[in-house]
């Protein structure tokens, strides 16, 4: 007993310890600012430069500077362990950096620092501003609940003009509705036919209500002249042909191979690029 009591305090007296060290290290983070670029250097082993990322921030970076906020972490050599992104960007736009310096810290402290520091998605975004009130995103936000969507889904739906609002503004809370939301609507019930019937006609068809499926659906409704009534009349013949896939393409060219079944004359392409 008075061992496993020694234990204890010594365990106790060790986690105080590592709290003192951590506050104190804490204490020493002060963010620091450069032009300086060359001075830092990339992880070994660190992911690729995504240049759609890069330009992506450049425009965020733009319109309202908030570097800031999300300094950059280096290593008492300089050596970038979250931030390569940011630095890119900054530089390509001649921004000062922000970055603190962490002495100690180790390659493989890259992974848990990434995860800790996830941005936000298009759904926290949607509820940040939705609570603060902003009447776009309220709007938004009704729309998606009111007709059992997802915001992916609805993004997939959307004209290149809305596709633009929504990588360009969303973000900043300037975000506003460009399309017609009736236009949805109706290919929102053309696509709830599709997967009711669907689901009616096979024993297990719970794949049928998710988002890649979702996609293929809404490729064939959008095929010229697409016609509910020729899809239903094969779908009932070709049954078996409804099965679980990996991807949405693998579910539209299902689709496709039976709206096209016996039809010689009148087939038609369905695009899934």
């Amino acid at each position: 007993m008075n061992s496993l009591l020694g234990g204890r305090k010594n365990m106790s007296a060790t986690l105080q310890s590592l709290e003192r060290d951590m506050s104190e290290k804490q204490e020493a983070l002060i963010i620091h600012t450069t032009k300086e670029y060359s001075i830092f250097k990339q992880m070994p082993g660190n992911r690729p430069l995504s240049e759609k990322h890069v330009l992506n921030l450049m425009k965020l970076l733009s319109r309202r500077n908030l570097l800031m906020c999300r300094p950059i972490t280096v290593d008492e050599n300089y050596v970038v362990f979250d931030g390569q992104h940011r630095l890119e960007a900054a530089k390509r736009l001649d921004l000062s950096i922000c970055y603190v310096t962490v002495p100690g810290i180790k390659h493989t402290d890259a992974g848990m620092l990434n995860s800790c520091t996830d941005d936000w998605d298009f759904n926290e975004y949607l509820n940040f501003y939705t609570v603060k009130g902003h009447e776009e995103y309220v709007k938004l936000n009704e729309f998606i609940k009111n007709h059992n969507m997802t915001i992916a889904r609805f993004y997939y739906m959307s004209s290149i003009e809305q596709k633009e609002l929504f990588d360009e503004f969303f973000k900043l809370g300037e975000f506003f509705i460009y399309d017609d939301l009736n236009s949805y609507i109706e290919k929102i019930k053309k696509i709830d036919e599709i997967c009711v019937t669907i689901n009616q006609l096979i024993a297990d068809g719970s794949f049928v209500f998710t988002d890649n499926f979702f996609k293929a659906c809404f490729i064939l409704i959008s095929v010229k002249d697409f016609s509910m009534e020729r899809f239903i009349e094969k779908a009932k013949i070709k049954s078996t042909m409804f099965v679980k896939k990996t991807g949405y393409k693998d579910y539209a060219y299902i689709l496709s191979e039976i709206y096209n079944l016996k039809c010689k004359k009148s087939r038609v392409k369905v695009d899934v690029d």
